[in-house]
């Protein structure tokens, strides 16, 4: 950078990462996530909101946690599009066993894990083609495991923040990835297809308010390869 502090500052953070024996993640978050951990109150000031008031730091940092362990309902929500019949909820013991086995799974990998997972989603993908795939993931740490899921889902969409599926309180939208099962004629995969271009565009005009967010569009392309 031109700007000799901010030089000076990724200069000491580089080499405490090479005296530490450590690696350091610079992570975006959401401004709301700012003002509830204290950050924002404290460059005015105030000393009694988020961990000025003794909160502790850790609460403010859900790397660990994935999707459905943040939301309620939120499996209900999914289940009502993708169907609940067969489906198979991946935790992460099964990454590995049942993730590359079983033709219907979604899996719900935390941020600081997303990378993992779908590394493993990926090689289940390639074992079997004809598999259906749903992921979901905090939209944290994203520079990790965001490029590799837009080329193995065939269509990624955002849950914005403050529809009736995912809370003003969770700060950070929701990113969904689905991959479907391959097609027996070229281009062999849906990605890029007009209709999941469609389904794209549609639930980016919705409304935050909107009802079931994004559900009946979403059925109806999980109806399709069908």
């Amino acid at each position: 950078s031109s700007v000799i502090h901010l030089f000076n500052l990724i200069l000491r953070l580089r080499k405490l990462q090479m005296t530490g024996d450590s690696m350091l993640h610079v992570i975006h978050c959401a401004g709301t996530r700012m003002k509830e951990q204290g950050t924002d109150a404290l460059s005015r000031g105030d000393l009694t909101e988020g961990v000025m008031r003794g909160d502790s730091i850790m609460t403010f940092v859900p790397l660990h946690l994935s999707a459905i362990h943040r939301q309620s309902g939120l499996r209900f929500w999914v289940e009502s599009w993708f169907g609940a019949e067969e489906v198979n909820w991946i935790t992460p013991d099964q990454w590995f066993t049942d993730g590359q086995k079983l033709n219907r799974c979604i899996w719900t990998p935390p941020p600081a894990a997303a990378d993992v997972a779908i590394e493993s989603l990926a090689k289940s993908k390639h074992k079997r083609p004809m598999s259906e795939h749903v992921v979901l993931i905090l939209r944290l740490m994203t520079s990790r495991w965001r490029k590799l899921l837009t080329k193995v889902c065939d269509v990624v969409f955002t849950v914005p923040v403050g529809t009736d599926v995912w809370g003003y309180s969770q700060h950070e939208p929701l990113i969904i990835g689905i991959a479907f099962p391959l097609i027996s004629h070229r281009p062999w995969r849906l990605r890029g297809s007009k209709i999941m271009v469609e389904v794209e565009s549609n639930l980016r005009g919705l409304q935050v308010t909107s009802p079931q967010w994004g559900r009946d569009f979403l059925r109806e392309l999980c109806l399709q390869p069908r």
